[in-house]
């Protein structure tokens, strides 16, 4: 599955894994207001308020649906739409 948004984003559906040791002390040194827009792909439901205190735009847990994961671009763009805006109010 590969979307296209048009502003900037752009997935592709394929396998992926990383790990980040201690990734908390990563979101606190670039500060929640400075992160990019992240969205958490992993089979541990236990992390996820965690993720969302690090300011997550979502969290799917594995295995996901086509369905699921369009319902995240749609956020996403949504997001990259209000910042977009915003830059441009100022």
């Amino acid at each position: 599955m590969e979307e296209d948004s048009g502003i900037g984003l752009r997935l592709t559906r394929e396998r992926l894994a990383v790990r980040y040791p201690d990734s908390s002390s990563r979101v606190e040194a670039i500060g929640p207001e400075a992160m990019p827009l992240t969205v958490f792909v992993t089979a541990f439901a236990q992390h996820a308020v965690r993720a969302f205190e690090a300011n997550a735009l979502d969290y799917i847990l594995k295995p996901f649906s086509d369905e699921r994961m369009q319902a995240m671009l749609s956020r996403a763009k949504q997001r990259l739409w209000q910042i977009r805006d915003h830059r441009h109010e100022q």
